[in-house]
């Protein structure tokens, strides 16, 4: 709730280009599967009340390329995007090596995003946005990150990585009514599991 106020303190003191509270979309978190084409589902602030946590729902958007999804999701909300406030986000593990790059090339480019967010790998990216929370995503990572390998890992290191040495290490999440997780690395233009099971807690 304190980053809310904080970007509308931003957003109504002059230091950026002035727009109105309610002409703005705020992502909170982001998901990416491939199938042909792009598909984001984009969790969105709803709804903001100063004593209330704020509300969430999930938008879909569709697009040849990431630029085209994000361009649809903007036209199809009809207000300006807010991408610098993104917490988390979960690419679909179908995604290939085309798709990596083309997606860390974009959001490396775009300065709207700060490339500090958490990245996770998902099979079902809208269960898991729909039924859990960032906060709840996090704080499984953080307090399994030592005892269980989960990886802890920002876009950023994921990018410099792959720009760097085309690898990553990257944990898949899921949610059945409790989380599963897997490790990947991606290597030499391709995802691996390297544990031979799902885990749950």
């Amino acid at each position: 709730m304190k980053k809310i106020i904080l970007i509308i303190i931003i957003l109504l003191t002059g230091c950026t280009k002035y727009t109105d509270l309610k002409d703005l979309t705020i992502i909170k978190s982001i998901g990416i599967i491939y199938e042909n084409k792009y598909t984001i589902y984009a969790q969105i602030y709803d709804e903001i009340k100063k004593d209330s946590d704020p509300k969430t729902k999930i938008i879909e958007s569709n697009g040849k390329t990431i630029e085209e999804a994000l361009n649809n999701l903007k036209n199809k909300v009809n207000k300006e995007i807010f991408l610098s406030h993104i917490d988390l986000l979960i690419l679909d593990t179908k995604l290939d090596n085309s798709n990596y790059s083309e997606i860390i090339n974009y959001f490396i480019h775009n300065d709207e995003f700060r490339n500090d967010f958490l990245t996770i790998l998902s099979s079902d990216i809208y269960t898991l946005l729909s039924k859990t929370k960032y906060d709840e995503i996090e704080n499984f990572i953080k307090s399994n990150n030592n005892i269980k390998d989960i990886a802890n890992i920002s876009f950023e290191e994921i990018a410099n990585n792959y720009l760097e040495n085309n690898q990553f290490k990257i944990t898949c999440i899921n949610y059945n009514n409790y989380f599963e997780y897997e490790n990947y690395f991606f290597n030499n233009y391709s995802m691996k599991r390297f544990d031979n099971e799902k885990n749950r807690t």
